[in-house]
């Protein structure tokens, strides 16, 4: 939907702004990444059907957007 794609858009703007988008990634390379990982079926698929809990998913979520997309705790 138009607000999840939204909200993949300032996430990535959000760290790109300061300069924590790690050099590997523009910012359109990296909401074409994100933006299907936050999709509902994903949502869906993964805590209705695989058992997750929602906490559990927003943390997986924030640290490998972290991990993958950030410079945060990692050299780039």
């Amino acid at each position: 939907t138009e607000s999840i794609r939204r909200s993949a858009r300032f996430v990535v703007e959000y760290f790109d702004g300061p300069g924590l988008l790690r050099s590997k990634w523009s910012v359109d390379t990296a909401y074409d990444w994100l933006y299907p990982r936050m999709s509902f079926t994903t949502w869906h698929l993964i805590v209705h059907e695989l058992g997750w809990t929602r906490e559990e998913v927003i943390a997986r979520t924030v640290e490998s957007v972290e991990t993958d997309m950030t410079t945060l705790g990692k050299s780039d």
